[in-house]
């Protein structure tokens, strides 16, 4: 008996997300998609911390920014962002609720055995959350060159985004002809 209402419990659960899924997504019921602007990369504040948007360009001229127009590139060079730890306990959150889920459902199919299954289901949805919600998706990039005039510029700015932080690695690459670290002679 005690099973039943277990089984039948776990069954509206599982359907809650989908009916209202399905409520949300009706003709009409959202405003026309706009495409967006791409995102601005942070650059370094007085305090020497990325907070303030600004524009950089990358073109066939060299890389302009807030420190100057930067005409021949020596080197440049990307460093991944620090585990987002907000990120990691969120999806840790999520990633355990999903594995206590799975956990029980496996006692249904292994029977007593799941006073293994059900822990190790758990620990790893745990551990799947974390890495996928503490991955940090930006990138910081230095570009070291000069100026038109000689003068040595280090531009730092920081990309948010994954798709940012490509489309910025394939630029620099197709402008400065160097690979990310190589230095020009």
């Amino acid at each position: 008996m005690l099973m039943k209402k277990t089984i039948a419990l776990l069954t509206a659960l599982m359907l809650v997300p989908t009916g209202v899924l399905a409520s949300s997504i009706r003709p009409g019921s959202h405003g026309t998609l706009k495409p967006r602007a791409p995102k601005s990369p942070l650059c370094l504040d007085e305090t020497e911390k990325f907070t303030e948007k600004c524009d950089i360009v990358i073109d066939e001229t060299g890389v302009k920014g807030p420190k100057g127009h930067i005409t021949n590139v020596v080197k440049w060079e990307t460093s991944e962002e620090s585990i987002n730890w907000g990120g990691a306990v969120i999806g840790g959150a999520i990633g355990t609720a999903g594995g206590a889920g799975l956990g029980i459902a496996s006692c249904m199919l292994v029977g007593p055995f799941c006073l293994i299954t059900a822990p190790a289901i758990m620990q790893t949805g745990a551990g799947v959350g974390v890495g996928a919600g503490g991955k940090g998706q930006g990138r910081f990039f230095t570009i070291i060159g000069d100026t038109a005039d000689g003068t040595r510029v280090i531009q730092e700015f920081y990309f948010t985004s994954g798709k940012a932080v490509r489309k910025g690695m394939k630029a620099l690459l197709m402008t400065t002809k160097l690979a990310e670290d190589e230095l020009r002679d």
